[in-house]
């Protein structure tokens, strides 16, 4: 499983890291650091930073199995956010696990979460 994460002001740099999921140990880390040359446009993150993701992970000695991207993935309002354009392009699993929601609703998942309880993301805007 490798995870990524990314920031941008002027350069867009992207950190990916991979590990052993059955013993959570670290295998891999690298850096892409590349050019901003995609301005900022909600719901394009992936033409800004994909390029730093990329970059980041030709440097990887592991490949890994799975993707976990600080993005979103289909719960995106196109259906395709930056973990399921990637997803697409590098041929592998990826899963989104963005920090907002930007589209759809959702019950909030209460005190079952602790024991795998899920909240299904509904089509629609917020509050509808």
């Amino acid at each position: 499983m490798a995870g990524w994460t990314s920031a941008s002001r002027g350069t867009c740099t992207g950190g990916s890291g991979g590990a052993q999921l059955s013993r959570l140990e670290p295998l891999d880390f690298s850096l892409g650091e590349v050019p901003v040359t995609f301005p900022y446009r909600p719901g394009l993150l992936a033409f800004r930073e994909g390029p730093a993701v990329l970059a980041a992970l030709e440097k990887l000695a592991t490949w890994p199995d799975l993707f976990l991207f600080d993005a979103q993935g289909i719960a995106h309002p196109r259906r395709l956010g930056l973990a399921a354009h990637l997803g697409v392009l590098l041929d592998c699993p990826s899963i989104g696990c963005a920090k907002s929601r930007l589209t759809g609703c959702h019950d909030e998942p209460g005190k079952a979460m602790a024991i795998g309880f899920i909240s299904i993301l509904t089509r629609g805007p917020a509050g509808r």
